[in-house]
């Protein structure tokens, strides 16, 4: 009989996740840009006419099962093809990202949502974001990068007792950058792979109808591959308030501390262009570096005004965090100011407006670097140069769209682009590198089983 049982046990596990709901879609967007950026991420590179066209096909599922949970999956590849392009280079650029995550609530206390994605392929100095981050000021010195990324985490919120909600679980972020030949890979940086691992912990009380206080520490380690660790942990008192119907108001303020294990070097290049030594490398002379600072964050965000014939949302959000430097294995205090306002016009009209600025959180430069990469005007696919250099620490980014929803499946969005790098404000010689502005037109075309037959877009 038990035999039996647990012959069917699988057979009942399938019956308990089999979809009970089904959704699909398909869509595709095609993004054409024209403007002025430079060629590649050197230091002197200047920018020059350029052309951008950026295809992004999409297929995704959603999936509701018979135990309550929600099961979505999807494939997004982006090809991208720029003008002009270095000698040796193809002017096409593909990276392929899959996801998949599910949700479930399987009590009235309890939620839990699991999220896996990968991506893999090339990007442009100018896409480096997508793999090194937003606070990334700096850039492989190349015109072409080849990734490789994988992110997962598990969120468990728990309302453990009246007015208290618990949330935790662990994150873990995985990369790898190569050149696109051994001899051009030193100019991807040091530390060519990285993975983090953390977890997130966070506990909030309803202190009256309108304020949570509470206090939240993620813990974690960061490890590179040539063996460089840091341990870490930012623990922050965290105060929410709702200021209006539907405006709220985030606070935090707290400490954060490291300890890094390295050779001592910093991750610069030796100045003969070789590699330095790696942790566990006989010449290795291992240090031991304790450090610490105070980070926080401040956001606004909500719905503004809410009239018939219009709505304008809007957040803003200025702290202090600590970043990990992906090419020179090193933390540092980042101050960053994000904000973002949309009018929406009903019923198909919104215009909306997105900043980023990025800075160093501290009063003097680094000092000036020697280190590989491609310098020339018209760089070659092994084209590198060894160089000495004040490398940007400061990053600023705009962008102004207008969007125009013909009907569920397709919309068009059209507006400008701007972008640059600079060196830190105290620098001797203080220069704006790597500057972009483009003007662009997107078209997105979708169809989908959901009600009014547009796309899912459940990806993140």
């Amino acid at each position: 009989m038990m035999a039996w049982l647990s012959a069917l046990a699988p057979c009942g596990w399938l019956l308990a996740t089999a979809p009970v709901q089904a959704d699909v879609s398909a869509g595709v967007g095609i993004e054409v840009r024209g403007g002025v950026a430079p060629v590649s991420g050197g230091a002197n590179q200047g920018a020059q006419p350029s052309f951008l066209n950026l295809i992004s096909p999409a297929a995704d599922g959603r999936f509701r099962i018979l135990n309550g949970g929600l099961l979505g999956m999807g494939y997004s590849p982006r090809l991208q093809i720029r003008l002009p392009t270095p000698p040796g280079r193809q002017p096409l650029r593909v990276l392929h990202r899959v996801y998949l995550s599910h949700a479930i609530t399987p009590t009235r206390r309890w939620f839990v949502a699991t999220s896996v994605s990968i991506s893999a392929g090339e990007l442009d100095y100018s896409s480096t974001s997508l793999a090194l981050g937003e606070q990334q000021a700096d850039v492989p010195l190349l015109a072409t990068t080849q990734i490789f990324g994988l992110v997962g985490a598990i969120s468990a919120r728990a309302l453990v007792a009246r007015r208290h909600t618990l949330t935790f679980g662990p994150t873990a972020l995985v990369s790898q950058l190569t050149g696109p030949s051994a001899e051009a890979q030193e100019a991807v940086g040091r530390a060519s792979g990285q993975g983090t691992y953390d977890m997130q912990i966070e506990h909030l009380y309803g202190a009256t109808r309108i304020d949570s206080v509470g206090v939240i520490t993620n813990p974690g380690v960061v490890r590179y591959s040539t063996g460089t660790r840091f341990l870490r942990a930012d623990t922050r008192a965290r105060w929410r308030r709702q200021l209006d119907t539907q405006v709220w108001m985030t606070a935090d303020l707290g400490f954060l501390i490291s300890q890094k294990r390295s050779c001592g070097n910093g991750g610069v290049i030796m100045s003969d262009g070789s590699a330095p030594p790696r942790l566990g490398d006989p010449d290795c002379d291992v240090e031991t570096e304790w450090e610490g600072f105070p980070t926080g964050f401040l956001a606004f965000d909500g719905q503004l005004r809410a009239r018939a014939s219009h709505t304008i949302v809007g957040n803003v959000g200025l702290g202090v965090t600590g970043y990990f430097d992906r090419l020179r294995e090193r933390l540092e205090p980042r101050a960053q100011l994000a904000y973002g306002l949309t009018l929406n016009l009903p019923p198909d009209w919104s215009v909306g407006l997105l900043g980023d600025f990025t800075i160093p959180a501290t009063l003097e430069p680094r000092p000036p670097e020697v280190g590989v990469g491609t310098t020339t005007p018209n760089p070659g696919p092994d084209d590198v140069d060894v160089f000495v250099s004040q490398r940007p620490e400061n990053r600023f980014s705009a962008r102004v769209s207008v969007n125009y929803v013909i009907n569920a499946q397709n919309q068009v969005q059209f507006g400008v682009i701007a972008a640059t790098s600079t060196t830190h404000f105290a620098a001797p010689d203080f220069q704006f590198q790597r500057n972009e502005f483009w003007g662009f037109v997107l078209l997105r075309f979708g169809i989908g089983t959901v009600r009014g037959g547009g796309e899912l877009r459940t990806e993140a």
